[in-house]
């Protein structure tokens, strides 16, 4: 049986491939539909094949999920931890169970019409089940040697009349002056950065810094792995609140935080936010937010709740 591969970037026509996922030796030499989870080092593309069955393939381990009282007791532990560590953030990330039989085909086309500006896809593999999603972040892009990528962080419900708070910008400047170090540190020129300005992402809306260069000194694959994981994800300094997700989040991941799109003479990734595994009746969506030592553990508890609506409103109106 084939993997199913459908995706659409923002404002495209919607694409269907069939074939199957496979491990990338050298991600230099392959071009294509790519994927990577937050956690190892291996790339899988996508190759494809003749083969035009349609098969929808589960995990046999359902993923971990939090009550609100479990997920408390988490974020009071990263606070503790960024005592002791000199943590300036972290990413808790949770997963919310909803038992839904839906159709994935028919809830990929409603993302699709539900969220234009969005990259909307819908993956069924052997390698690691079924997972659709519509995220808004861009890792990084690439036409004719010019660069782009963003710092997307800090979080509040779409068309709050309140203003932006000192630790929603806090954040996001976090992840606009690690981006910004770090493209430094590859010797890129002509870096033109834009922002910070509103970004709506469906029921939700973030902070977001545009960030512009070009691409001379460095090659694609150091870009990328100079910049993923990123502080949107994982947190600052970068070591530390990976050692402190490792040690405090009790579930995998999976492809939640990683990286997703197409690379080739043109460049297009995403990490994989806003996002969900289909098992069976049941769909796991995957959010997250990121904690810094003046964060409110409810207040980010709500938070995870509103992301989780980009699907879920969706979901509830098939």
């Amino acid at each position: 049986m084939s993997d199913i591969l459908k995706y659409r970037f923002p404002n495209e026509k919607k694409r269907k491939k069939e074939g199957d996922f496979v491990a990338l030796e050298r991600m230099e030499d392959f071009e294509g539909f790519i994927v990577k989870a937050f956690v190892g080092e291996t790339y899988f593309g996508f190759q494809e094949s003749n083969d035009s069955r349609e098969s929808y393939f589960n995990s046999e381990i359902k993923p971990k999920c939090y009550s609100k009282n479990e997920y408390l007791d988490l974020a009071n532990q990263y606070l503790e931890q960024f005592k002791k560590n000199r943590v300036s953030k972290a990413i808790l990330s949770r997963i919310k169970q909803v038992n839904s039989p839906l159709n994935p085909e028919i809830y990929y086309d409603a993302l699709c019409e539900k969220y234009p500006n969005a990259f909307v896809y819908l993956i069924s593999s052997k390698e690691f089940g079924t997972w659709i999603g519509a995220t808004p972040e861009v890792l990084v892009s690439i036409e004719d040697g010019i660069g782009k990528t963003m710092a997307l962080a800090g979080t509040r419900p779409a068309n709050d009349l309140i203003e932006w708070t000192d630790k929603e910008r806090d954040e996001q400047q976090y992840v606009t002056d690690y981006i910004d170090s770090k493209l430094n540190g590859l010797a890129i020129e002509t870096i033109k950065s834009i922002g910070p300005k509103t970004l709506v992402s469906g029921p939700v809306e973030h902070l977001l810094t545009d960030f512009e260069f070009e691409m001379k000194a460095t090659s694609l694959v150091e870009l990328i792995e100079t910049l993923h994981p990123t502080p949107a994800v994982c947190g600052l300094p970068l070591r530390e609140s990976f050692e402190i997700i490792n040690k405090i989040e009790r579930h995998d991941r999976g492809l939640y935080t990683g990286l997703i799109g197409w690379i080739g003479a043109e460049t297009i990734l995403y990490v994989n936010l806003r996002c969900a595994q289909i098992i069976d009746s049941e769909c796991y969506l995957y959010v997250g937010g990121g904690l810094t030592i003046d964060s409110n553990p409810g207040n980010e508890w709500v938070e995870t709740e509103n992301k989780a609506k980009t699907l879920l409103n969706v979901m509830e109106n098939l």
